[in-house]
């Protein structure tokens, strides 16, 4: 079956693909074209998809006397995974853009936003549907992007550039979610100061940071980092010693970012840690091993053989059964921990030098 499906493609360039194939491929592999790729279709679409879509706030002001069903129209400029956030006067609400509808709740105390999850969203004119109940209101939708890891080259995609297995390898990497296996490079740890309201830290240099939280409780939270959402659960802890788990792994600028978190059970202890991978292109060449798909050298052209073998890895076909939040998201069962990792599992002791022991 996959075979078939990949005979439609046509090698450029001889025995090689540029960038701009490999993107239309990805996206095809992991079965996001139909939802996230309009009719006129460019290779643009398909880049903009994988680096998440653009940011747009829909400013509205919607409420019902009686039970009711609102329509908007939600224009987008560019293909994207989007994550609402819906600033609203209620708990809990049925909202839906096209035909994917959801039922959504913040699980406590009215706190005026909810995340409505992501979509899967293509360029062009859509349908965005609230049911609401007598004297409910809607202030403000922010369709937020990327709330993912852009996946793209090292140095950015470039549609006409051959593929190099280096671009392969970071960008299979980046989409399977797996630069939390990358090498630490540095690592440091800031407070939370507020449960209640933004926090801020700093960050000395742009890169890809792991995001730790500890407790000793069974937890589980919400937290908004830079106007994105994402849960975590941690387990409890054995001997009343913390546990440290990864909350996302993320792109941040060098500079000020916020977070805010809000637990509906348990309590996170206030110290957060966050490591900066490196993102040395050896680095990822060597984690793609583990998938053991064909190689070449770093800078030498992906072949059209190379691009097939890839994308027919079972891994692929195991993740999109799952559907497109397979993608993005590691799978703890699916792939062994690196070497390196063994040596310093980052939830049984510090992975920081700075940190005291016993923590």
């Amino acid at each position: 079956m996959h075979s078939a499906v990949l005979l439609f493609y046509m090698p450029l360039y001889g025995d090689s693909i540029t960038q701009g194939e490999w993107a239309k491929r990805l996206v095809k592999t992991i079965g996001l074209e139909e939802k996230g790729i309009p009719e006129n279709a460019t290779v643009n679409d398909y880049i903009s998809l994988l680096q998440g879509g653009k940011n747009t706030q829909i400013e509205i002001t919607a409420g019902s006397k009686n039970r009711n069903t609102v329509n908007l129209p939600l224009t987008l400029q560019h293909s994207g995974i989007y994550t609402l956030v819906i600033e609203t006067n209620i708990k809990s609400i049925m909202i839906g853009i096209d035909d994917t509808v959801r039922q959504i709740s913040n699980g406590q105390e009215n706190s005026g936003r909810l995340n409505g999850g992501r979509f899967v969203l293509k360029r062009g004119e859509h349908v965005l549907s609230a049911v609401l109940n007598e004297n409910e209101k809607i202030n403000s939708i922010n369709v937020i992007a990327p709330c993912m890891p852009k996946v793209e080259p090292l140095g950015g995609w470039e549609q006409e550039k051959l593929l190099t297995f280096t671009d392969k390898a970071v960008t299979i990497i980046k989409i399977l979610n797996m630069e939390d296996r990358l090498p630490m490079h540095e690592s440091f740890t800031f407070e939370i100061k507020s449960k209640k309201d933004l926090n801020e830290f700093l960050l000395q240099d742009a890169g890809i940071y792991t995001i730790y939280a500890q407790a000793k409780s069974s937890v589980d939270a919400e937290w908004e980092i830079d106007g994105c959402w994402y849960m975590s659960f941690i387990s409890a802890s054995t001997n009343n010693i913390p546990i440290w788990k990864e909350i996302g792994t993320l792109p941040f600028k060098k500079g000020k970012h916020t977070l805010l978190l809000k637990t509906t059970k348990g309590e996170i202890n206030n110290k957060i840690l966050l490591v900066k991978r490196d993102t040395n292109a050896m680095h990822y060449m060597n984690l793609l091993k583990k998938l053991n798909p064909i190689e070449g050298e770093i800078n030498s052209t992906v072949s059209e053989e190379a691009a097939v073998a890839n994308l027919l890895n079972p891994i692929f076909a195991t993740r999109k059964s799952k559907g497109p939040d397979a993608f993005f998201y590691i799978d703890e069962e699916e792939i062994p921990k690196l070497p390196s990792e063994k040596e310093l599992p980052p939830y049984t002791q510090p992975i920081s030098p700075i940190l005291p022991s016993g923590i």
